[in-house]
């Protein structure tokens, strides 16, 4: 007669129902069926009971594996002054909760704008069950290189990289004021290539028409290198200019200027006084 069968453990089971008070004869056998479905990670204990007979059980639980990356940049323009977003999709949906890290490397210039928008080049993102994906903005700074982004999850890793080309000088704002004697101009910008030297400036009259001597130009070549070399802010800089004036400066009614570096030449808008 087959004894009472039984298991103690919360994560084990019978599957069924056991062969417990069937007779058995000569050569005739019963078979029974334990699950293991561990609720945790490591080694979990429990006991198999038969009649007067106590065995011992022991299994391991491990979480499901996290899901392996694949690494897509959503940027419109591969140029400075751009914000965009990593994408980090994953292979499958998430079975189990964990954490990722995405590393940002620029192969440059030293440029601390160049970033996630959560801070800093290295970020850390959460992954909860049923995810497909983790989204990460950044910021491109003022520098010309290439940017290479790096995510490791559990064992998997992904990299994805942009190369920021070197570009004519970028213009935020341009401002002009006029005091006695002198009008002065201020240009604030960005030079990703920090070579920055050449110079224009032309006034115009209240009908539009230029006033003699025509284009003022100056190299300040020097000036920039001295002042990229002392700048933790990346290729942004705020251009000065003064220019006395013989006569009366109220004829001058605007201004316009034309900056250059080694890849190319930017003009401002006519601003007026």
């Amino acid at each position: 007669i087959v004894p009472a069968i039984s298991v103690q453990g919360a994560d084990f089971a019978l599957l069924g129902t056991a062969p417990s008070g069937q007779a058995l004869g000569p050569r005739q056998g019963g078979e029974f069926t334990i699950v293991f479905t561990p609720h945790s990670a490591g080694a979990l204990q429990g006991s198999l009971t038969l009649g007067d007979r106590s065995y011992p059980l022991l299994g391991t639980g491990t979480d499901p594996p996290l899901p392996k990356p694949t690494v897509l940049l959503d940027l419109n323009q591969a140029a400075s002054a751009q914000q965009g977003a990593l994408i980090v999709r994953f292979d499958a949906p998430a079975q189990t909760s964990g954490t990722g890290t995405a590393t940002l490397d620029f192969h440059g210039p030293a440029d601390s704008a160049i970033a996630f928008a959560a801070g800093g080049r290295s970020v850390a993102f959460p992954i909860a069950p049923g995810d497909l994906q983790a989204v990460l903005p950044f910021q491109t700074g003022t520098s010309a290189g290439v940017i290479t982004f790096t995510v490791q999850i559990g064992g998997s890793s992904g990299q994805q990289s942009v190369t920021i080309a070197a570009a004519p000088p970028g213009i935020s704002t341009a401002q002009a004021v006029r005091s006695a004697g002198t009008l002065a101009v201020s240009i604030t910008g960005f030079d990703n290539t920090r070579s920055l030297g050449a110079l224009s400036f032309t006034f115009y009259d209240a009908d539009g028409n230029p006033i003699a001597p025509g284009a003022i130009r100056t190299d300040a070549t020097a000036d920039f290198a001295q002042y990229f070399a002392g700048s933790g802010l990346g290729g942004v800089f705020l251009l000065r200019a003064a220019f006395p004036v013989t006569g009366n400066a109220a004829m001058v009614a605007s201004c316009e200027a034309t900056l250059t570096n080694s890849a190319g030449s930017t003009k401002t808008e006519r601003t007026s006084f």
